[in-house]
């Protein structure tokens, strides 16, 4: 990463694609961050620390045990900008709170951003500020400005990847998720929102209570448990569709139990929990219904012998990934 990308990001100053660009290679190089930023605190300063940013800094300090204020110092010593931007990015932490530095002509304090990012082959619970809870998927990057949280909405921002949220219900204090023009809005409930590359599809799983999604303030459905939208961000057009109500959080769960359950749900459920294709070539087996208890760690050969065996079906192996039933 070149020091003018990483210099841009600590001022507030790159695009989004260049700041999400940088912020992935932080993920990846925290040691290598730090380096770089070991390296600023030895550079010369030229220019006074931003008094937004002491402030702001003296606040979080503040609330540290064991804090003391320290002695006033000189304002005739002059300190170099970008130092004071690594000071507050250690300071505050390199994968937690931000601060970010806006424009000086257009903005007078600084906005305070949370950015949550996951990486490749984990999942992570986090508990937002009104005790809301999100579970976040490998790959995901979730951005809650934690000045208006909650005035007057609970908004967050899944930038990337997908999120489970419980929401604590609030009617006076809208949940809203946002994907760029895409909205999610809801007052207490459970649901699911994934969303791809910016510009792309949004898709959205209800599992609990009303949800309503709108596209540019243009409200497009209100779901209901079971039911699940696809939202093309850059035209707004939509398609519904009937799920199962435990898909939408499918991804988080290690066991699932299917009860009564249809062969097109079974073949959900085992592309999900083991990421098999599940195929029948006969009619009696298609138009069976299943009751199983499945566990995402269990060998897929062996949860294969055992539908098998409990419904007196035949199966083959086809290739690495497709099972046959019969």
């Amino acid at each position: 990463m070149d020091k003018q990308s990483l210099e841009k990001f600590l001022k507030g100053e790159c695009p989004a694609e260049e700041a999400a660009r940088v912020q992935e290679w932080i993920d990846q190089n925290p040691e290598a961050f730090d380096e770089y930023l070991q390296g600023v605190w030895a550079e010369p300063v030229t220019e006074p620390m931003p008094s937004a940013m002491e402030q702001a800094l003296l606040q979080e300090a503040a609330s540290w045990s064991g804090y003391q204020e320290p002695a006033p110092y000189k304002r005739s010593v002059t300190y170099r900008w970008l130092y004071w931007a690594a000071a507050a990015a250690v300071v505050i932490g390199i994968a937690g709170w931000w601060l970010l530095s806006p424009a000086p002509a257009a903005h007078k304090q600084l906005a305070q951003q949370m950015i949550i990012s996951v990486p490749a082959g984990e999942t992570t619970r986090y508990v937002l500020p009104d005790q809301s809870v999100v579970w976040l998927k490998a790959n995901t990057r979730l951005v809650v400005d934690t000045q208006q949280y909650n005035h007057p909405t609970r908004t967050v921002e899944l930038v990337s990847g997908e999120a489970f949220f419980e929401v604590q219900k609030d009617a006076e204090h809208p949940f809203v998720v946002k994907n760029g023009p895409v909205q999610t809005k809801v007052l207490g409930t459970s649901f699911s929102v994934q969303a791809g590359l910016a510009g792309g599809t949004v898709q959205v799983t209800v599992a609990t209570g009303k949800v309503a999604v709108s596209h540019q303030d243009k409200q497009l459905d209100i779901l209901l448990p079971g039911k699940q939208i696809s939202v093309k961000a850059k035209t707004g057009e939509f398609t519904r569709n009937t799920v199962p109500v435990w898909l939408a959080a499918a991804w988080k769960e290690t066991q699932l139990q299917l009860n009564n359950a249809p062969f097109t749900e079974l073949q959900l459920a085992m592309e999900h929990l083991y990421g098999i294709r599940l195929q029948t070539n006969s009619a009696a087996v298609a138009a069976q219904h299943y009751n199983i208890k499945l566990n995402r760690n269990t060998p897929v050969q062996k949860v294969i012998q055992v539908l098998a065996l409990l419904n007196h079906h035949q199966y083959k192996k086809m290739d690495s990934v497709t099972w046959l039933l019969y």
